[in-house]
């Protein structure tokens, strides 16, 4: 009886390092491009998921995944799983994640008609900056290609703050190109220091 016991835990210890590994080699395959066997390892990774917080992420990382690969119908999928979870186990962050991930995959769409300011606001009570910034720019989008650059380029150079305070000067960069575009000045003795 004992033997059984401690092969029942060395079966459940090897899962639960097999799900660790599979999360880390996802995040792996997303940051080296390759999306789709990220989304696919982040897919088999939810389903084993021992618990609502890692299979959350795991849904969201196949999510983010999928909508890199373009495909939008099975990213807001799985976003919309991974929000169903958050709500139920009151994970605010990865709530946050799952509308940014929604909002990012309905602009991909066609689908985002105008910014979601409460979303904005709702982000910027939550003291992640690299979420908030994520949110703004993509909101900023939003409504640059709704013709609204009134409201897109506060937006974006609030963006470019945020990217700025982060020192991610690729998405900085993209932000306050964005506010240029909106009818921002860029003034000759800053250009070096907006497009290192």
């Amino acid at each position: 009886m004992g033997g059984l016991a401690g092969e029942d835990v060395r079966a459940s210890d090897h899962r639960r390092w097999k799900e660790a590994a599979d999360s880390w080699e996802a995040w792996l395959r997303y940051r080296q491009g390759r999306f789709e066997e990220a989304a696919r390892l982040q897919e088999g990774v939810a389903e084993q998921a021992p618990g609502v917080s890692p299979r959350t992420a795991a849904l969201l990382g196949a999510a983010s995944a999928w909508m890199e690969v373009g495909e939008l119908a099975r990213a807001r999928d799985l976003a919309r799983a991974a929000l169903e979870l958050a709500r139920e186990s009151r994970h605010l962050l990865a709530e946050a994640r799952a509308e940014w991930l929604l909002r990012a995959v309905a602009y991909r769409a066609g689908d985002a008609a105008a910014p979601d300011l409460d979303l904005v606001r709702a982000a910027e009570h939550l003291g992640m900056p690299h979420l908030t910034a994520l949110i703004l720019l993509n909101e900023a989008a939003v409504a640059w290609r709704a013709g609204d650059e009134v409201a897109a380029r506060p937006l974006a150079d609030r963006a470019a703050g945020h990217w700025a305070a982060l020192a991610q000067d690729g998405p900085r960069c993209l932000a306050r190109a964005l506010a240029l575009a909106c009818g921002a000045e860029l003034k000759p003795e800053s250009w070096r220091r907006t497009f290192p």
